[in-house]
């Protein structure tokens, strides 16, 4: 998820991620690992935690809110390294690197 929502995390971090996967998204995944946090913007208090989701399919149920927009799209490694250079294509890029970081992708 290249631009995750702000969210409470819960007494798992995984558990809420797991969650907000599947609300934002429709997506499922077998595993899901916390590999750490950035403050949500520059004089916030508030941590953005990252995660890594494997095993990601399209069979849960996407349970968006009034104003929220979230289309899914599936991109490889060198697609998002793409978009993460193309400037203004996504927000979350401090998650996206530190992601990217944690899996070996860089």
């Amino acid at each position: 998820m290249t631009n995750p929502p702000p969210s409470a995390p819960e007494p798992s971090g995984a558990d809420a991620g797991r969650r907000e996967l599947e609300e934002e998204t429709g997506y499922t995944c077998d595993s899901i690992e916390v590999v750490g946090w950035t403050w949500s913007g520059s004089s916030s208090t508030f941590r953005k935690y990252v995660a890594i989701a494997r095993g990601c399919r399209p069979d849960g149920k996407q349970s968006l809110d009034e104003f929220e927009d979230c289309v899914p799209v599936e991109l490889t490694p060198a697609e998002f390294r793409t978009e993460l250079r193309t400037p203004g294509t996504m927000t979350g890029t401090d998650a996206a690197y530190l992601a990217l970081d944690h899996a070996g992708l860089l």
